[in-house]
């Protein structure tokens, strides 16, 4: 794992596109992928997103915050191709390690207590890939990866802010 993460680094290095930018390129259209976030913290869900390859955005989140959840709001936003194609160019890093590392996220040092989530992408042929991970993991390949998910979410969240509630329902009890 590491020696793959080694080999993309030295490939971004020289300028050579990496295995994932080569894999987002090259892929047909008809094998375009939703991608989705998912976050908890202490069991209880922080965060849900997911974009189409239209880019139709969906975010349900917890008010008025997860430890004292009342409601969940769903939002949706158009943020267009050009907006999935950010957010694809964020999560393919997260993509490629999961198609080579399997479900999980390698990770041998963490603190405690911290957000954990799943990323998930869903193909126009049906399958489901997923990477889990912890938020507070303090390996430098881990750190990076986090980084762009946290980049990826930070802009869903932009666009939920300036979306439309399509929907409000109770909490589950927690």
């Amino acid at each position: 794992m590491k020696g793959l993460i080694a080999l993309t680094a030295v490939t971004l290095a020289i300028g050579a596109p990496s295995a994932a930018q080569r894999a987002t390129e090259t892929r047909p259209a008809a094998q375009a992928e939703a991608i989705e976030l998912e976050m908890w913290t202490w069991g209880r869900p922080m965060t849900r997103w997911s974009i189409t390859p239209a880019g139709a955005l969906t975010f349900t989140t917890p008010e008025p915050d997860p430890f004292k959840a009342e409601r969940m709001v769903t939002r949706r936003y158009q943020a267009g191709e050009t907006g999935y194609a950010r957010i694809r160019t964020l999560t393919s890093e997260a993509a490629m390690i999961a198609a080579v590392a399997g479900a999980e996220l390698p990770c041998t040092r963490a603190i405690t207590d911290a957000p954990y989530g799943e990323l998930r992408w869903t193909g126009g042929d049906g399958q489901r890939r997923t990477l889990r991970f912890y938020t507070a993991c303090e390996e430098a390949d881990a750190r990076r990866i986090i980084g762009q998910l946290q980049q990826a979410d930070d802009l869903a969240i932009a666009w939920r802010d300036a979306g439309e509630i399509v929907e409000t329902r109770k909490a589950d009890g927690q």
